[in-house]
């Protein structure tokens, strides 16, 4: 049997509604590298229930992409390294691209390409999010440090806000 990216995660997606209860503002992709262009074509695709990307270090090509119209309302969380191999106007053209759609777009920047870990980009985008602060620029040694701490059980994920915490979307940007 053979369907695409989007088949798949919309079924996925079904499958979990039909065993939990899914909160429909809150069904986001989280993509890395070359899963970013999936992230973006699931996102964009018309009737998806994917109501946002956390999207690091990736490519975007938009004339391989479904309409930018869908991303009418929807949120996009771009990490990206002006050291990285990807050239950061990709990330920049998302943002711009996106947000002339409508889409609620933060393109956040760091130091140190693509050497940072997943678990802390994640809860880094998290931490932020729940919080509904603006985005900073991390460094390297910030984004170690942090993976470090989950490492040694220093760090709780509560401290990155709990689940009564309400989901705000922002068009805030970095001025990294």
């Amino acid at each position: 049997m053979r369907f695409s990216t989007e088949g798949f995660l919309d079924a996925v997606i079904e499958e979990v509604e039909s065993r939990y209860s899914v909160d429909p503002e809150k069904v986001f992709t989280l993509s890395w590298s070359s899963s970013g262009p999936a992230a973006y074509a699931a996102a964009l695709t018309e009737g998806s229930k994917i109501t946002g990307s956390f999207v690091a270090m990736s490519v975007f090509k938009p004339d391989q992409l479904p309409s930018l119209k869908g991303a009418k309302g929807k949120a996009f969380y771009l990490l990206h390294s002006p050291d990285d191999f990807i050239p950061i106007r990709m990330a920049e053209d998302a943002e711009k691209q996106l947000s002339e759609k409508r889409a609620e777009v933060c393109l956040q920047t760091y130091e140190g390409g693509a050497r940072l870990e997943g678990r802390c980009l994640w809860q880094h985008a998290r931490r932020h999010r729940l919080a509904g602060e603006p985005p900073q620029q991390a460094t390297q040694t910030q984004a170690q440090e942090e993976v470090a701490a989950w490492g040694h059980g220093r760090r709780e994920p509560e401290e990155y806000g709990s689940g009564r915490a309400r989901h705000r979307r922002s068009s805030t940007k970095s001025v990294a």
